[in-house]
């Protein structure tokens, strides 16, 4: 299964982003339903509260990130700046 990136908005409507990109081998351990899973409650917990993140694969990022703003017209989710590590707490979600 490909990794998966979370692109979410900086400041609402500017298109602007932030790239984050989950450490070690969650691609290869979880089951594709489980990472994804695991992607959008990181996803939540790293974007602000209300703004709109997406979660795709490196193919989907665009070649030249200084000239380029994300469309986020059609969100995977809406962060809740509520960020922890805690994975114990993702099972339980």
């Amino acid at each position: 299964m490909d990794k998966r990136i979370i692109i979410s908005e900086i400041e609402l409507g500017s298109g602007s982003m932030a790239v984050t990109e989950l450490v070690g081998n969650w691609h290869e351990e979880l089951t594709e339903e489980n990472y994804i899973k695991r992607c959008h409650w990181i996803g939540k917990r790293v974007t602000e509260d209300g703004h709109p993140f997406n979660i795709v694969t490196g193919s989907d990022l665009p070649p030249d990130f200084d000239n380029y703003s994300w469309d986020f017209s059609s969100p995977d989710g809406y962060g809740t700046g509520s960020y922890t590590s805690s994975f114990k707490e993702f099972l339980n979600e």
